[in-house]
């Protein structure tokens, strides 16, 4: 069985990332039918990912927001894994429906630690570079206004 939020809280804050995304256009079905296969992989093989969710903007059809949130970074760097050769492919068929032209653009939260890893200000499908374009804030430091539960 899966390790719930329960195991996971208090050991570190976690990772959160919102996102929003262009996709190509008509492709929201089959970005959502190769999210799904993601997914599965991510349940079977990334312990730490808490919740993974893509949702289709309700003004422009072309653009869906991506919701992201990891235990740590052990989890972060788990759902974006090279070697693991399914994730891979499954990973190539989602990303192959956004609109690679177009910067993603949100948010990252996490502490000063997970986030100055220099991959997280890149694409982690690296022969579809995806230009990225989002803050980054850590937990109580510049940027963070406040926070609760997260000590």
């Amino acid at each position: 069985m899966r390790p719930g939020p329960s195991e996971w809280a208090g050991k570190s804050p976690p990772m959160i990332g919102v996102f929003r995304r262009a996709i190509l256009p008509g492709k929201s079905e089959a970005l959502a039918k190769s999210f799904k296969s993601v997914c599965d992989i991510w349940c079977a093989t990334v312990p730490g990912i808490l919740a993974a969710m893509v949702a289709p903007d309700p003004k422009d059809d072309n653009y869906v927001y991506d919701i992201r949130i990891f235990a740590d970074k052990a989890s972060y760097d788990g759902h974006v894994d090279k070697t693991n050769a399914d994730l891979v492919r499954a990973m190539d068929v989602w990303f192959s429906h956004y609109d690679t032209s177009i910067p993603h653009r949100g948010a990252m939260f996490g502490t000063a630690e997970d986030t100055s890893d220099p991959a997280m200000h890149s694409s982690s499908v690296k022969d579809r570079p995806i230009k990225v374009d989002f803050n980054i804030f850590h937990y109580g430091k510049g940027g963070c206004m406040g926070r609760c539960c997260l000590d």
